[in-house]
């Protein structure tokens, strides 16, 4: 007996275990999946370029890679200061059982979040 994957007979969690690619499964979490909606969050992209700043800053005190670490963390760090700021607003749903995920992200130029510039759907399997 043959025990090979056979994908046209899988279900939705056997192509998903088998492909660690979620990716290329978007139809199928779009098609197949109840979502809830969970919660939203806001973030602005200054803190976060200046946390990621920080960050690679932070690793200069690894022996070997200090110097090298420092400058990079720095060049970025002005170039986060130097960026327009965009605000953004993610919208999280999961199935009931909390297995799968959509994120609904939407990028503004305003503070105030009316002028859209970009929206992206994001599908992920967890577990």
């Amino acid at each position: 007996m043959d025990s090979q994957f056979d994908p046209n007979q899988a279900t939705l969690d056997e192509k998903l275990t088998n492909d660690s690619n979620t990716e290329a499964f978007t139809p199928l979490l779009k098609a197949n999946v109840k979502y809830i909606y969970r919660t939203t969050t806001y973030f602005d992209m200054n803190s976060v370029r200046t946390y990621r700043g920080l960050l690679i800053g932070a690793c200069g005190f690894i022996p070997g890679i200090g110097f090298v670490s420092w400058a990079i963390g720095g060049a970025y760090s002005l170039y986060a200061l130097n960026s327009p700021n965009l605000y953004g607003k993610q919208h999280i749903y999961s199935s009931p059982d909390y297995r799968y995920y959509r994120y609904n992200i939407y990028i503004y130029k305003d503070k105030k979040r009316t002028k859209l510039v970009k929206q992206t759907t994001k599908y992920m399997k967890y577990w």
